[in-house]
């Protein structure tokens, strides 16, 4: 993705790149993954050309023009009709399609242009796939988007789906064995070793706010947290930035955890008393992971003392962070 991060700084080259980029994509399916990974700054400053490309193969059946487009953030209107008519026909697959498309797929999809009611309907049918895998690597996204599904239930009829998530996060339902998938860069990845994660990530959407389930939660994710890998950290950290802020861990506890991820997460945080809070944030300046110490200049308010400090940090982009931090005008809080 070369030639994209170098669009991005030259004006003149981008709506070139952009044009042969999706060219690529929409002739090699080995590509959407990486484009839509990387490209999503570039594809979104040139939707016209996304779209004059990408309407008419979309039209046609092509999932991979389809996903283009929302990258680009071009033609709603037409991916809504696109999406809703294929989940209107009982969608599988069809020619030119990768075997594991399907609902859930067009669900995950459809979670950026369409109303929640319209998804809600294929929930019973995304658990049950959920609860028997396929072996084609599916059950990760299918479960994202179970959960996307169920969102828009009344909170009483949401339980059923929030047991389920549990379930998957303690181990319970075996994972599929796949790669990659294409609707990564959508708030998912597929592979075996992220099921357990996934499940805490639905179950917090689903029931955050919820003590029993923030606490089960908190437990299965400090379990997980002992021999978690950084991606499997990650995942971790998005659930619990799912939960009420008075459910979580102490942010002492959080800030001086192992695991790089969880720092990131404890900057975002700031639900303690006055001098708990500025000693963690004076420890999170000075982490030694790059990583970190960038979210907390994001997160940190405008004016705070930590700023000056941070803008002469030995990484570059930790410094780029401090400084946009300190303009109300282009604050970043993650």
């Amino acid at each position: 993705m070369g030639l994209a991060a170098a669009s991005e700084a030259h004006d003149t080259l981008a709506a070139a790149a952009v044009k042969r980029l999706t060219r690529a994509a929409l002739s090699n399916s080995d590509l959407i993954s990486t484009v839509v990974t990387h490209g999503e700054k570039l594809f979104s400053r040139h939707p016209q050309i996304v779209a004059k490309a990408c309407t008419a193969p979309a039209r046609q059946g092509s999932l991979d023009a389809l996903r283009l487009l929302l990258l680009a953030g071009a033609e709603p209107v037409a991916c809504r009709e696109i999406i809703s008519g294929r989940l209107g026909r009982d969608p599988g697959a069809e020619p030119g399609d990768r075997p594991q498309v399907g609902p859930a797929e067009l669900v995950l999809l459809g979670e950026q242009v369409l109303p929640p009611t319209v998804l809600t309907p294929w929930a019973p049918r995304l658990a049950a796939q959920v609860q028997e895998p396929t072996g084609r690597g599916e059950q990760r996204w299918v479960l994202d988007a179970m959960t996307v599904a169920a969102l828009a239930l009344p909170r009483d009829e949401q339980q059923p789906y929030v047991d389920i998530a549990l379930r998957v996060a303690r181990g319970e339902l075996t994972a599929d064995q796949g790669e990659e998938h294409p609707l990564d860069r959508f708030g998912f990845r597929t592979g075996p070793s992220l099921l357990p994660q996934q499940g805490l990530v639905s179950a917090a959407r689903l029931a955050g706010t919820d003590p029993g389930t923030a606490e089960s939660i908190v437990t299965l994710a400090l379990m997980q947290l002992r021999h978690a890998a950084d991606a499997e950290a990650r995942l971790i950290a998005r659930a619990l930035n799912r939960l009420a802020p008075h459910l979580l861990p102490p942010l002492t506890t959080l800030a001086v955890h192992h695991q790089p991820w969880i720092r990131c997460f404890a900057t975002s945080l700031s639900n303690v008393d006055g001098a708990g809070l500025s000693l963690c944030r004076n420890l999170l300046a000075d982490d030694p992971d790059w990583r970190v110490r960038v979210n907390l200049a994001r997160n940190l308010p405008d004016g705070h003392s930590l700023l000056a400090r941070m803008r002469q940090d030995v990484n570059r982009q930790v410094r780029q962070a401090a400084r946009r931090t300190a303009r109300p005008s282009v604050l970043n809080v993650t």
